[in-house]
């Protein structure tokens, strides 16, 4: 079932064609120690596209997971990866069908419209929507000893 898959792209990748178990493990390690996510059940892993022996990119890689709880708390906790210096440029995200995919590309082109339209307001996409997002005020010196 889709609802339990994910894609993690630029994941380092062998010169060896076909390394599912590299690949599990580097899936594995990445989660339970960047994520925080031990309890990681893997049923299903693939390189999508062709191998490339010569290729510049790394190929996505295709995970199925035991449930979907796993990846929701791996999603959760996607942003991690930001501050981690070996997986700083990994990137994690749902396994989308084509409509899914069509319709995420015309609200991003609809939301850059409304971002110029409205420089002042901040948008985004909430469950397949766009909304005004509430504006956080910038943390000024000294404001976090009177709040605390």
């Amino acid at each position: 079932m889709r609802e339990n898959n994910l894609i993690f792209f630029n994941l380092s990748e062998d010169a060896i064609e076909n390394s599912k178990a590299k690949d599990t493990d580097l899936v594995k390690s990445l989660c339970g120690n960047e994520l925080n996510v031990n309890s990681l059940e893997i049923l299903d892993i693939t390189r999508l596209g062709k191998f490339v022996a010569s290729a510049l990119k790394d190929r996505p890689l295709w995970v199925t997971l035991g449930n979907r709880d796993i990846r929701g708390s791996i999603l959760r906790n996607a942003y991690k990866l930001k501050n981690s210096d070996l997986y700083r440029k990994v990137g994690i995200g749902r396994d989308l069908t084509n409509k899914q995919r069509e319709d995420n590309k015309v609200l991003r082109k609809e939301l850059d419209k409304m971002k110029k339209s409205l420089p002042g307001k901040n948008w985004g996409i909430r469950r397949d929507k766009i909304v005004e997002l509430p504006t956080v005020p910038p943390l000024v010196m000294g404001d976090a000893e009177m709040r605390s």
